[in-house]
């Protein structure tokens, strides 16, 4: 039961960090916040931030990406440990991408995705990540945005 109740307070916690930094623009205009890149992977952080933004309708390109082809492959199978959903424009498949591993994530999808959203934002778009301890700071290294 205490295991359950702390992870339910960070759930909220991140929740209202979520929406703090919509309305601190750090996702672009509060009002139609698309400068994100989230980067997600198989563990409980990452499941708990999935359970909060899919439910936030300020970030309104986000929602499609749960209902598009890659998506779906990286929550049913357990072929990829990792996936990142970039807002912007572009197709789901474009904004979608996955990584099997920690080499491919670091060495190909975030530096992608990087370029993807600085052609986009430049400068002015942030991230959210939500890994496992193991792969956090290389994450944050590879991504090279604002960072929550």
């Amino acid at each position: 039961m205490g295991e359950a109740k702390r992870r339910s307070q960070q759930s909220r916690q991140l929740a209202d960090e979520i929406e703090q930094r919509i309305a601190a623009g750090d996702f672009g205009a509060p009002q139609d916040a698309r400068a994100f890149c989230i980067v997600l992977d198989r563990g409980q952080r990452s499941r708990d931030m999935l359970k909060r933004v899919s439910s936030t309708p300020r970030l309104p390109t986000l929602a499609p990406l749960f209902e598009g082809e890659p998506f779906r492959l990286w929550d049913l199978s357990q072929i990829f440990r990792f996936v990142v959903l970039c807002g912007g424009e572009g197709t789901v498949q474009e904004r979608t991408l996955l990584a099997a591993d920690m080499k491919k994530l670091v060495g190909e999808v975030l530096p992608r995705a990087a370029a993807r959203m600085r052609a986009q934002f430049g400068r002015e778009w942030g991230s959210v990540i939500a890994v496992e301890d193991d792969a956090l700071e290389a994450a944050r290294q590879a991504l090279g945005a604002r960072q929550g």
